[in-house]
């Protein structure tokens, strides 16, 4: 009886276990990071892996890069070799892989294998065109020698992947900038070699090892994923919470209801669901903020915006654009589209990139004389009061919300105001909108950019010209030499002074030029149950090791 008792009393004092409960839209088919190039695959890699450097926000709300699994890099004068060093006592999870199942400690030498398993032709990484390919010293030779002797000698020596215990150098055959924001984010995830070989595709499916703050545990035939705390983590006391489950729940109306059931601890907040969440005013309703549920924003990193084909002979016309920039009232569009708390976009930079400071300049902002502006911009084209114009269609790629389809009112009675008839196309097949765009058959689009990886030029280059309209996503086909010859520059230059100085002088091109019409920078509603403390919807770095339930 009185070990009953002893035992009845260690059951009670053992401490809850802290779930986190979320969702997602998809079931994994992998969990290999090298292998999806997905947003919803990002929520899995982020717990599970980790990359060299790591994405944050400074005091000032810009984001930053921050050590991860290495220090901060050392770049040599001439930007051709970045040092990288890797912190001590940093493991891999443990598995059965390593020897007596622990899981070792990171190396140099991981680093150089993340590198080479992109650039073998056997493995079909979906990111090595797009960043790797003639970019790194030997790196394409040694491919080519792999591809064509059948296999990849992952022991060959490359001038370009020096590894040396802790420390990794990488030789890059230009100056490549852009390369330190984008090892912050899971397509540059360490995974150990021993894991890829012993495992196979089994890998991604069934022993995802990382170093993340959490383990993969199970995945089940509904697709639910759990994750548990990896109590070997490098941040000594984090993650906060024991266990993860992702359950797929692809239906937003059943999302909302479980949410508001208690099921869930976070929920996204789309047009669709908002009137069940937020008063008219865009805030959260009253019943659920009294039961302890906050209302939050992800960061902005998007831009929304109006964009002219410049091939067309009329939209070519700098005055008719320009009519078109102070006709429409972004303020009452964007408050329609994101709420009283939207953010008015006045270049293609969100604020969270340092270099937007210096651009934060307010165009066409629209009052009671910008109809009078835009008539002139008109008369000055060759078209007064709109006289000679077609009716110009406005192509939307996907579904509009209703919200939407009052901004594009709203839109349509401003133009109409100075003369100029519009129609709005919606063209739900997101392919068949693409192909449209590549053929150059979209007048004026509405659409958004959302950042890949935290650098300025993942948006700067939007503007770049080239032969097709989706080679750089320059859906619009704007093309400025001056600006052409500043995007190279800036592109081979690392952050600073200088850089930032072009960056103000392209941002400056645009504007005067006006190939788009900017609308505002978006940002993702998260509702978030009472007792959740923590938790951030950022794309770039979807990490949940800070979240805490009280």
């Amino acid at each position: 009886m009185r070990f009953v008792l002893v035992l009845a009393l260690l059951i009670v004092a053992l401490p809850a276990q802290k779930v986190f409960h979320t969702y997602t839209q998809w079931a994994p088919t992998t969990l290999d990071p090298q292998l999806v190039n997905h947003a919803a695959y990002l929520r899995y890699h982020a717990q599970l892996f980790e990359s060299p450097l790591e994405m944050g926000f400074g005091e000032r709300g810009h984001c930053d890069i921050r050590p991860g699994i290495c220090f901060k890099p050392i770049i040599s004068e001439d930007g051709l070799t970045i040092t990288l060093r890797v912190q001590q006592g940093i493991r891999f999870h443990p598995d059965a892989c390593f020897k007596d199942g622990k899981g070792r400690q990171v190396t140099a030498a991981d680093l150089r294998y993340m590198f080479m398993r992109h650039a073998d032709p056997s493995h079909p990484s979906v990111y090595w065109e797009s960043f790797l390919a003639g970019r790194i010293t030997g790196l394409d030779a040694w491919r080519r020698r792999a591809q064509d002797h059948g296999v990849a000698d992952y022991d060959a020596k490359l001038a370009g992947l020096i590894a040396e215990k802790d420390v990794f150098r990488l030789r890059l055959t230009a100056p490549y900038p852009t390369l330190i924001s984008l090892l912050t984010q899971p397509w540059a995830s360490i995974v150990p070699s021993e894991a890829v070989r012993r495992y196979g595709t089994g890998f991604g499916t069934a022993h995802p090892i990382g170093t993340g703050p959490f383990r993969f545990k199970s995945k089940d035939a509904l697709g639910t994923v759990v994750l548990v705390k990896n109590t070997d983590y490098r941040m000594q006391g984090w993650p906060h919470i024991d266990e993860v489950r992702f359950e797929v729940v692809d239906d937003l109306d059943k999302r909302t209801t479980r949410f508001l059931n208690g099921d869930l601890h976070v929920l996204d907040v789309w047009a669709n669901n908002a009137d069940r969440l937020l008063n008219r005013f865009g805030l959260i309703q009253t019943a659920l903020r009294r039961k302890g549920i906050r209302y939050t924003y992800s960061p902005p990193l998007e831009v929304s915006y109006f964009y002219f084909n410049l091939k067309n002979k009329i939209l070519a016309k700098k005055g008719v654009r320009e009519a078109f920039a102070y006709a429409i009232d972004r303020r009452a569009l964007a408050k329609i589209v994101d709420g009283p708390g939207y953010q008015l976009a006045n270049s293609p930079l969100p604020r969270v990139f340092p270099e937007s400071a210096p651009v934060d300049a307010k165009p066409y902002l629209y009052d009671k004389r910008s109809p009078g502006r835009a008539r002139k911009c008109l008369k000055d084209a060759g078209f007064p009061e709109g006289k000679g114009l077609p009716e110009f269609v406005f192509d939307c790629p996907g579904e509009l919300a209703e919200k939407d389809r009052r901004a594009m009112a709203l839109v349509k009675a401003n133009l109409a105001e100075i003369g100029i008839k519009v129609q709005l196309r919606e063209e739900k097949d997101f392919n068949a909108y693409m192909k449209r765009v590549g053929e150059g058959d979209v007048q004026i689009g509405w659409t958004r950019w959302y950042a890949d990886y935290p650098d300025a030029e993942n948006f700067l280059i939007l503007f770049r010209s080239h032969e097709s309209p989706t080679g750089t996503f320059n859906y619009g086909m704007y093309k400025n030499p001056e600006y052409d010859q500043l995007y190279d520059k800036m592109s081979k230059l690392y952050p600073g002074p200088e850089r930032t100085e072009i960056i103000t002088k392209m941002v400056d091109l645009i504007r005067h030029d006006v190939p788009w019409v900017f609308l505002y920078y978006p940002r993702h509603g998260m509702l978030v149950q009472k007792g959740v403390f923590g938790f951030r919807n950022n794309v770039l770095n979807y990490s949940l090791r800070d979240v805490q339930l009280r």
